[in-house]
């Protein structure tokens, strides 16, 4: 049958029995050969695998030691010490297929109490958890029981249970595993009431529906062990069911139940100086069961009636059947009494054993009736972390592969381990995926299995290394920057590759430029991978192609490898030229050739300045007199803006065929802006004589004055300046005549604005 049982204590000052005058002195009645039937307590051929002087052949052929571990916290001084006294078995713990063993253990200090999970596979410490006491509860915590949903312990003075909700224990455990060290535990309360146990209770048992609650006996043989039976209702409340009241063993420490037959714990309290504290293994048959059932029997009532018994190593407590598995924990292994001068025992136990009882087919293998198995691990022993890869292993007997068989595979230990399940098929090779979760470097895979169908429990440990994972970077910051502004710079870490799976919590140097005009910045990226962070105020050099140089580093850690992404992007500049004026005459018998004069020569920068190359006196020509000449351009930041002026005294132009054209005070602005959006602007003053009348102008762009023949006039003349973002260029006056023979222009100014920022 499926069963979970818990294991009880030495009674404590307050049990039941303890006020009962006792026989025999401080050895009390023996333990062996209760229930009308011989312990076999004949030695074994060999030296056990416990340590000691062997129990009996029958113990040293039935059962063996789980795995190398021994079992936590069992300290190397009295002071430290935490003695084991119940064991259950709780199938699926994890969610994931995989079974634990719950091991209660008592502390120092007496009414402290822990819980520890350990893989009935391997032996190997899973997790431990702190469970919250009264005051003044002096539990041992003799004994456990997982039924339905909840984990059922012995408390408060051996008198009443503690029930614990299963799915708040499982995350118990996941918050805190192995090692122990100093680390303060999670701790767990009891969910509701207790319930209390009407002839107290020192150990638990169960045949996987009922629960079986005894007190612990040790003194005359006139006293008797009591055991009844309760069953959980649908909130897991205890009530006594309508069972039999039986008669167990005195000193019984456990119960379990296999195929009908009940198993009891027997060992002695620590006082007697006996035997070296050896314990004995009952069994008791339906039939039997039922002769030590209180109401089939003449009064005083007794454990009437065993079917067989056979001598165990030293101070035996809980004992658990899962399947074709039967486990048994010692508390001899505690250094409360293993480090005994005067009386230690004659077998120090650190680890559970393991057997198969009752029917079973098979051979000689790891129990009675069982036959060998061997597993192998075959899969790949690298992988980089969190890349998911096939973890396989073969499982075979004596016959040949194994099929329809569980295999379990766990990387590496503790708390960050991570576990699959899979089915043999036809080959005997079962496989899953694992997805390396824990830290870079050399760890274990281990695959078990946990025996059945007749064949013992077997595993293959192979050594694995975890590497650390590639990562990708990707800049998705502006494309523009502009310098005097802020620039909030991003890149995204991923795994792998861009689009990969984003990384965390991990910091990102965001930089623009090289050299002294590197500027940095550091984010760490969220949940998407995304970092973020800003450089206040952006002072980049302007170069041919207004590009500006920017890398996203990632310097990489423990669990990932670095990465880098170079990009570029374009950097906000302005230009811009102003000139007083130009003129270009050729005509018969006259030439004239002025070049832009005053001239502020291409302006082209992304900094805030300011070109004036000063004024100019006027030209004095025949053709053409002009009065003082003033150009500027001028370029500022945050909105990046450039602004370029001409401004010309007087003109006087007298050429040939035309009538007498004079200019007073000449202005011309452009503005160009990279504010709102972007734009650019001009805006001209002209006082504008020709042949001696005054032309009204109403400043409307691009307005044309009549003159006779070819010649054309434009007064405030504006066009767009090519390949610029925004951009402006501003005459005041231009004159054009003769098929371009004559072309003068008077208050030039051109201003432009280029990669506006975002």
């Amino acid at each position: 049958m499926d069963a979970s049982t818990g294991v009880g204590s030495a009674a404590g000052p307050d049990s039941a029995a303890s006020a009962l005058p006792a026989e025999g002195g401080d050895k009390g009645p023996p333990i062996g050969n209760q229930g009308q039937v011989e312990c076999d307590t004949e030695l074994g051929t060999h030296a056990p695998f416990y340590g000691g002087q062997s129990a009996s052949q029958t113990y040293d052929t039935t059962f063996s030691a789980l795995g190398t571990d021994p079992l936590p916290d069992l300290g190397t001084s009295e002071a430290e010490a935490w003695t084991p006294q119940g064991l259950a078995h709780w199938s699926n713990w994890d969610g994931a297929g995989n079974d634990l063993l719950l091991v209660t253990a008592y502390g120092p200090e007496g009414g402290e109490a822990r819980v520890h999970g350990i893989d009935p596979a391997s032996g190997e410490h899973v997790g431990s958890v702190e469970l919250e006491t009264k005051e003044d509860d002096q539990s041992h915590v003799g004994g456990i029981v997982v039924l339905g949903k909840h984990a059922y312990v012995s408390a408060y003075r051996s008198k009443s249970v503690n029930r614990y909700y299963l799915p708040e224990l499982r995350r118990k455990f996941e918050e805190y595993r192995p090692p122990i060290g100093d680390v303060e535990l999670p701790r767990i309360r009891e969910k509701g009431h207790p319930t209390d146990i009407a002839n107290g209770v020192a150990f638990l048992g169960t045949d996987g529906e009922a629960l079986y609650a005894g007190r612990y006996v040790d003194d005359d043989a006139t006293t008797r062990t009591e055991m009844d039976s309760y069953r959980p209702d649908e909130k897991g409340m205890l009530s006594r069911d309508d069972g039999p009241t039986y008669v167990a063993p005195r000193r019984t420490q456990g119960v379990t139940v296999v195929d009908g037959d009940f198993y009891f714990s027997v060992s002695r309290t620590p006082k007697p100086e006996v035997d070296g504290r050896r314990s004995f293994l009952y069994r008791v048959g339906p039939e039997d069961m039922k002769a030590n059932a209180i109401d089939n029997q003449l009064p005083p009532p007794s454990f009437n009636q065993a079917t067989e018994c056979f001598r165990a190593p030293s101070m035996s407590e809980g004992i658990v059947t899962h399947g074709d598995r039967t486990y048994l924990l010692f508390e001899s292994g505690s250094a409360v009494y293993a480090l005994e001068e005067d009386n230690p025992p004659e077998n120090v136990v650190k680890k559970i054993h393991v057997a198969r009882l009752g029917s079973g087919d098979g051979d000689d293998g790891d129990g009675p009736g069982q036959g060998s198995s061997t597993t192998t691990y075959t899969g790949p022993t690298k992988a980089d972390y969190h890349d998911t890869f096939t973890a396989s292993a073969r499982l075979s007997g004596a016959s040949g592969p194994v099929s329809k068989a569980k295999l379990s595979f766990t990387l590496g230990k503790g708390r960050a381990a991570q576990n699959c399940t899979a089915t043999t098929d036809s080959s005997g090779v079962g496989t899953c995926e694992l997805t390396p979760a824990q830290a870079p470097g050399r760890t274990s895979l281990t695959v078990r299995f946990g025996g059945g169908s007749g064949l013992g429990p077997s595993s293959d440990t192979t050594a694995f290394t975890i590497t650390r994972q590639e990562t990708a970077l990707t800049y998705k910051g502006p494309k523009r920057v502009a310098n005097g502004t802020p620039a909030r710079l991003a890149g995204v870490l991923t795994e792998e590759s861009a689009g990969g799976r984003p990384v965390a919590g991990r910091s990102v140097t965001l930089a623009l430029g090289r050299g002294d005009d590197r500027q940095a910045c550091t984010g760490t990226t969220a949940d998407d991978g995304r970092a973020r962070c800003t450089i206040a105020s952006v002072d980049q050099p302007l170069n041919a192609d207004a590009t500006v140089p920017v890398t996203a580093a990632f310097e990489g850690d423990t669990y990932y490898e670095p990465s880098r992404k170079r990009a570029t992007v374009l950097l906000e500049h302005y230009t811009g030229r102003s000139h007083g004026i130009t003129a270009e005459v050729s005509l018969a018998g006259l030439g004239l050739g002025v070049k832009p004069s005053p001239d502020t020569g291409p302006v082209r920068t992304a900094h805030a300045s300011r070109h004036v190359p000063g004024c100019a006196a006027g030209v004095n020509t025949l053709l053409l007199r002009t009065g003082t000449l003033c150009p500027t351009v001028v370029t500022s930041l945050a909105p990046g803006t450039s602004r370029a002026t001409a401004a010309v005294q007087d003109v006087r132009i007298g050429l040939p065929g035309l009538p007498l054209i004079e200019v007073a005070g000449a202005t011309a602005r452009s503005t160009s802006t990279c504010a709102a959006g972007g734009s650019a602007r001009g805006t001209t003053d002209v006082r504008l004589r020709v042949g001696g009348e005054l032309v009204e102008l109403t400043g409307e762009p691009n307005a044309e004055v009549d003159l006779p023949g070819v010649a054309r006039l434009v007064v405030n003349e504006q066009r767009p300046v090519p390949g610029a973002e925004h951009g402006r260029t501003v005459n005041a006056v231009h004159l054009t005549a003769a098929n371009g023979a004559v072309d003068v222009v008077i208050a030039s100014a051109t201003s432009d604005v280029h990669n506006c920022a975002e």
